[in-house]
């Protein structure tokens, strides 16, 4: 079975009975100080950690954030990448964190996706440049120095 066929089925394994499961753990650990690392959520929701029930926990918790409540609003789920851990957000000082963070990567990803979006292919670069570099990749060419800043014009005298 390829990547791909196994996670979807997988997917189709998620159910609310592992959402149930999830806010069950997440509800002992409010706020970051409280934070539960993947390996204990796991262990916690399904009795063992494996690969494989995180991926199904990941699923689950994607579930849990588009829930929305009776509130009409959806529960707030922290988590660090860096530190690692989830947790539900405790309040404003414990969801601003988490907001840059994910501001953070979402600039990286839409970074990533307008480079694969708009970044020339090899033929592209084949066919249109290179003539412009031999075996030794000439990196100037393809970019400018980072930090080349022009020099401003002269102030004339009779501005001092």
């Amino acid at each position: 079975m390829n990547p791909r066929d196994y996670y979807r089925k997988l997917s189709w394994e998620v159910d609310d009975e592992d959402v149930a499961a999830l806010l069950l753990v997440l509800r002992d650990h409010i706020g970051k100080e409280n934070k539960i690392d993947r390996h204990s959520l796991v262990e916690a929701m399904y009795g063992k950690y494996t690969d494989s029930l995180w991926r199904k926990m990941r699923m689950a918790k994607a579930l849990l954030t588009k829930k929305v409540f009776s509130t009409g609003r959806k529960l707030a789920i922290g988590s660090s990448s860096g530190e690692g851990g989830y947790w539900i957000v405790k309040d404003e000082t414990d969801r601003e964190p988490c907001k840059a963070e994910h501001r953070s990567r979402k600039i990286e990803t839409d970074d990533m996706l307008d480079n694969v979006t708009n970044g020339m292919t090899w033929e592209e670069v084949e066919n249109s440049i290179s003539n412009q570099f031999d075996d030794t990749l000439n990196t100037e060419y393809l970019q400018p120095a980072l930090l080349e800043v022009p020099e401003p014009d002269p102030i004339p005298h009779s501005r001092w």
